[in-house]
């Protein structure tokens, strides 16, 4: 071995590391992106636990106690769609129909109809990134 061959073997090694690490970032990206009601949340959370200093046990319970808003949510639902079986895929159904014509207030519907389910795994997620970093 050569030490022009070993020196390309060593840059190609470190090369494919970095494309290795930038397409981890850009697929963690694009999944913030596609999931953005659920990352505004979450970075809500994370900056107002961090300005006020709030353990990550505190966001913790608020994701605990807005799961009663989640209940309550499927309950209406349910009770007010009570002869259609899917009333409880409302959110599910609302996601995707929000991509087609992005608008202020079509992306307003849409973060509040997945509100039930998106801020308590929001708060979570942002306990989880509390407590890690």
């Amino acid at each position: 071995m050569t030490v022009w061959t070993w020196l390309r073997f060593t840059v190609t090694l470190w090369l494919l590391r970095k494309a290795v690490r930038l397409s981890g970032w850009l697929l963690l990206a694009v999944l913030a992106l596609v999931l953005w009601p659920l990352t505004i949340v979450t970075i809500v959370s994370y900056t107002a636990a961090w300005l006020r200093g709030w353990p990550p046990v505190r966001l913790r319970r608020a994701a605990a106690g807005s799961l009663l808003l989640a209940a309550v949510y499927a309950v209406v639902m349910l009770a007010r769609q009570h002869d259609q079986p899917s009333a409880a895929l409302a959110p599910a159904r609302a996601y995707p129909a929000a991509w087609h014509h992005l608008a202020a207030l079509g992306a307003a519907r849409t973060f509040a109809t997945l509100a039930p389910a998106v801020i308590p795994a929001g708060l979570i997620l942002a306990a989880g990134l509390w407590a890690w970093g």
